[in-house]
């Protein structure tokens, strides 16, 4: 009865110890839809493929994968679209369980603004961005590169 008990424990931690091991090889994946759209940001204005992969799950990253088979086409298109890129806003849903959030981010650049929706979910990996819309136009109200003399008074502080 005893060496029963003894062979049991000896199971359980050994058990216990592979759950760890496979745990802590698990890729970290990002905490938050914010760190996920700053990463995507930050591999698309590197060029960073093996980053921006990581960003994306599977079903979009598949379909990115079809329409660009050349990794340095893709790479030099990522540098490309974000080189007149001024500002980056991101405009989060509010901090919840959910294991979706749709995130609207304003992009300003100097022939004008656009609005790009990203929908994140959450995996196991953490968030990852599992589709993204067209950039859409987005009407400024004071466009880029305005000198202050030509700002209407009403728009100014």
């Amino acid at each position: 009865m005893k060496g029963i008990r003894i062979i049991v424990i000896v199971v359980l931690v050994v058990a216990l110890l592979g759950v760890t091991v496979y745990w802590s090889r698990q890729p970290g994946g990002f905490a938050t839809p914010a760190d996920c759209l700053d990463a995507y940001r930050e591999a698309c204005r590197a060029g960073d493929l093996q980053k921006y992969w990581s960003c994306l799950a599977e079903p979009l990253r598949a379909g990115i994968q079809q329409q660009h088979p050349s990794v340095e086409e893709l790479a030099s298109f990522l540098r490309r679209d974000m080189t007149g890129l001024k500002s980056w806003v991101a405009q989060l849903a509010s901090e919840s369980e959910h294991s979706k959030v749709q995130v609207d981010v304003d992009e300003v650049r100097a022939e004008g603004n656009r609005r790009i929706r990203f929908l994140l979910e959450r995996s196991r990996r953490g968030w990852l961005i599992v589709g993204l819309d067209e950039p859409k136009p987005v009407p400024a109200h004071i466009p880029f590169g305005t000198h202050i003399s030509k700002v209407p008074a009403e728009a100014q502080p």
